[in-house]
């Protein structure tokens, strides 16, 4: 299964305090891993400016279940690693 969040909720935006968030939101993905159940989650990100949401993301799926393993793919993840790995 593959979920494009941005695409898919395009036309969902979210307003917090200084961000805006356009995509899925958090609750339609949970619900689409609960049923799913998969053992393994790929998140990417292109951006830096995004990787704050999907470090979000892989806690939510460890929260969801702390068995999935989470592939990140995103930006920063060889200039802070460290970040990355926290």
């Amino acid at each position: 299964m593959v979920i494009d969040a941005l695409s898919e909720g395009i036309d969902h935006i979210e307003k917090k305090k200084n961000k805006t968030k356009i995509g899925l939101p958090d609750e339609e993905i949970e619900k689409r891993i609960k049923n799913f159940r998969p053992d393994v989650v790929g998140i990417t990100s292109m951006f830096t400016a995004f990787s704050y949401d999907a470090h979000s993301l892989a806690a939510l799926d460890k929260i969801i279940d702390p068995k999935i393993k989470v592939i990140l793919g995103v930006a920063n993840v060889s200039i802070l690693p460290q970040l990355t790995i926290k």
